[in-house]
């Protein structure tokens, strides 16, 4: 009788193959059994690691999880940063709308770094199920981020860290686009109609 008080009080399953009740840790044939506690226990120690790699990161700059999102989204920006200055580098033997361009999308390259950063820490604030960038809005904003691409914490970890230097290439060459079409636009002479 006390067994069967104490496997009532132990969180268990019943088990398929003994046909009894079991605790969680002896159970071998069922999902909640050990195979599911040590999914769990993944899981947790993922989620630990995850936060305790961010909290390390952001130990270079004196801040918390949250600049750990930033210190190391930067490294991969500025590396974009320096391929699309490289990309657009001043020749002077191009025409000065070229030119002038060119100087458009290495500056913008770089306000992309700075941008992708924002953009990643204000997406974890806001998507989670806990808001704000506590450690608790930052897990859940991280999982919900990974939750897009069928991952979990560190899918989006993966994401908010890459997004600097996506944002980088992309606003740099989409600036240097732009403001190549606008200037050869204003050099396009403009038809007038004859007035009669």
């Amino acid at each position: 009788m006390v067994r069967h008080r104490e496997a009532q009080e132990q969180p268990g399953c019943w088990c398929q193959r003994s046909r009894r009740r079991r605790r969680v840790d002896e159970c071998c044939s069922c999902w909640w059994g050990w195979r599911g506690q040590r999914r769990w226990r993944g899981r947790v120690s993922q989620r630990a690691g995850i936060m305790a790699g961010l909290a390390t990161a952001a130990g270079l700059v004196g801040s918390g999880a949250v600049g750990g999102l930033v210190v190391l989204g930067v490294a991969p920006g500025a590396m974009s940063a320096a391929v699309m200055n490289i990309a657009l580098r001043d020749d002077e033997a191009l025409p000065s709308g070229e030119r002038l361009a060119r100087s458009v999308g290495r500056k913008a390259s770089i306000a992309g770094v700075a941008g992708g950063s924002a953009a990643g820490v204000a997406t974890v604030s806001a998507v989670g199920v806990t808001a704000g960038l506590s450690a608790a809005g930052i897990r859940s904003g991280l999982a919900a981020i990974g939750a897009v691409v069928g991952g979990g914490m560190a899918a989006g970890s993966a994401i908010v860290v890459a997004a600097p230097a996506v944002a980088s290439a992309a606003i740099g060459y989409g600036s240097y686009r732009v403001a190549r079409w606008l200037r050869r636009r204003r050099a396009e002479p403009q038809e007038t109609e004859p007035i009669g």
